[in-house]
């Protein structure tokens, strides 16, 4: 299936057959079920979640928002929100094959577009100046998590025309699988538990996506690793959130890019997040660079926003990791 506008593709995170006929043998039959049924359950929800008094109290975005508006912080936060800034990163790996010391990775995760109007303007103008060898996206490109996704198509278009270098990325807990025919058609290649090999001149990066692993765990590591075979190449798995940091390590991983967490969002001054769901993964995986055994990974702030258009001591960002021998 051959799509030549983003605004013509996929565009009902339900229909089923659609994709299916687009993505063929690429994702199994079970993982396809578990996704539409996980996206029809949402949807569901939400549709209920506005209906009564009782819920709106029980909704953290209702809270949140009313909170900010009762103390004057909505304006000032929203601000913060905007304020989108590249992060220059160094990561040091001991096995890093010699013709890829100073790799520059650019790591973009949590775009949350259609939350608050002028984010995409914003992540433009910080991409005009980059130039990096290979960009990775780490999924939750849109905020509303059901229904159409021609809206965030629209939005992320001129994301994705001021990206410079072979693109890969990896759907979000925010994200249906009806956007993925409208990305790769942006030239934003989705890796749904698959790999890829990547060659920066005579060497290889060896590349693995997997799907969410949080809400919707369609996560299969066995099924992206399936096609990686040279052992001395560098290899990094993308995965929406930190949830499969072990699994990883175990695996042979090098590097671990991935976001989620938001770095916290709202935090106080020093950094501490006020809001945590990560459920039974540690904060210190959470935000920034770590490393578990002998994996090095990265947690993303994020670009964008969710719950609320707003941000307290925990500026969003996108990064661009350059990689040293040591």
């Amino acid at each position: 299936m051959n799509h030549s506008d983003p605004q013509e593709t996929v565009t009902n995170a339900f229909d089923r057959d659609e994709l299916q006929q687009y993505l063929g043998d690429r994702i199994t039959n079970e993982h396809l079920t578990r996704r539409h049924q996980r996206e029809h359950r949402k949807a569901t929800l939400r549709r209920r979640e506005w209906r009564g008094w009782s819920a709106k109290l029980t909704s953290k975005r209702w809270l949140l928002r009313q909170g900010l508006k009762l103390s004057g912080l909505s304006g000032f936060g929203r601000h913060n929100a905007l304020d989108v800034q590249t992060t220059l990163n160094t990561i040091y790996l001991p096995t890093l094959p010699k013709a890829l010391d100073g790799l520059c990775i650019l790591h973009m995760s949590d775009f949350h577009i259609d939350m608050i109007d002028g984010l995409g303007d914003r992540i433009v103008a910080q991409l005009q100046s980059l130039t990096p060898d290979l960009t990775l996206i780490t999924g939750d490109f849109r905020d509303r998590s059901y229904g159409p996704a021609r809206d965030c198509l629209h939005l992320i278009q001129p994301i994705a025309d001021a990206i410079s270098s072979e693109c890969y990325a990896v759907l979000g807990n925010h994200d249906s699988l009806g956007l993925v025919p409208g990305l790769e058609t942006m030239g934003i290649n989705v890796l749904l538990n698959e790999s890829a090999s990547v060659f920066i001149g005579n060497d290889i990066i060896e590349l693995a996506g997997v799907d969410d692993p949080s809400y919707f765990g369609c996560d299969d590591l066995g099924k992206a690793t399936a096609g990686l075979s040279s052992q001395h190449a560098l290899r990094i798995l993308m995965a929406h959130s930190p949830h499969r940091l072990k699994e990883a390590a175990a695996a042979g991983f090098n590097l671990y890019l991935c976001g989620h967490t938001h770095g916290g969002q709202v935090c106080l001054p020093g950094g501490k997040p006020l809001m945590k769901s990560i459920g039974k993964v540690e904060w210190r995986y959470c935000s920034g660079n770590w490393q578990y055994d002998e994996l090095f990974g990265y947690t993303s702030r994020g670009a964008g926003t969710s719950l609320a258009p707003v941000r307290f001591n925990c500026p969003p960002e996108i990064t661009l990791h350059e990689l040293r021998r040591g």
